[in-house]
């Protein structure tokens, strides 16, 4: 089963996503990152305490080397039914090396790149947004471990996991055929001003270099499998 890891604050969607989540999977690792969690996570977390959300993403990975992908959350997504079934074969079916799933129209976001393409199933890109990612065993092992990250929101990780996958040949897609809704405004738990602040002195220490998203192929509603039943995972083939 495809490990799932979130780093969550107790003021986010961590509810909703557990029970999402385990509904398909029963590999979800959690970190919490504050004290006093909800009771509905503490059978899945692994590690508590405050820390910058990717390198405790990292330590949540260490727990997936047997698996073959995994998918990294933040914790304030809305999940439709059975959508990691249905992302994480759209991904293996267009063999990608990380994805992320596109965002709902009314999702809270400053990336409007990533939101959903309604005539798009689709497309192979540039960079992507830090929502729900999928990455490939493959991708794993070229681009962890993730941190440090710059403080305190992690802004400009994504710049420099585009950057990796260039370097690496890593292929980079958005599925806009499964999205996810976005839920809490951008900066909402820290301080914005900070957080650009430290996001384009981290850039400059890490010699990251900004990039404008573009799309370097368009797929047009093709014919993505399904799952047929619960835990059926079709590859493409009939």
């Amino acid at each position: 089963m495809t490990p799932v890891i979130c780093a969550f604050y107790n003021k986010s969607k961590i509810k909703h996503i557990v029970k999402q989540i385990t509904s398909q999977t029963n590999r979800l690792y959690l970190w919490a990152l504050e004290d006093k969690p909800s009771k509905d996570t503490e059978p899945y977390i692994q590690g508590r305490g405050m820390r910058p959300m990717y390198e405790a993403w990292d330590s949540l990975l260490d727990l997936c080397n047997d698996a073959s992908e995994a998918v990294c959350l933040v914790d304030d997504l809305e999940l439709p039914d059975n959508w990691l079934t249905d992302f994480t074969t759209a991904s293996q079916y267009i063999k990608a090396d990380m994805a992320g799933a596109a965002i709902t129209e009314d999702s809270e976001t400053q990336q409007p790149f990533m939101v959903k393409r309604p005539e798009l199933s689709f497309r192979r890109v540039n960079w992507v947004g830090v929502y729900a990612i999928y990455f490939s065993r493959y991708a794993l092992d070229r681009l962890r471990p993730f941190g440090p990250q710059a403080q305190p929101g992690g802004w400009g990780m994504d710049m420099k996991l585009a950057q990796q996958c260039d370097n690496y040949g890593l292929s980079q897609y958005v599925v806009d055929a499964y999205p996810v809704k976005h839920t809490r405004p951008v900066a909402d738990l820290y301080d914005k001003s900070l957080a650009l602040k430290e996001h384009n002195r981290w850039m400059l220490e890490h010699n990251i270099k900004s990039r404008q998203p573009i799309a370097l192929d368009r797929y047009h509603n093709p014919i993505i499998p399904r799952v047929r039943e619960k835990g059926d995972i079709n590859h493409g083939k009939d």
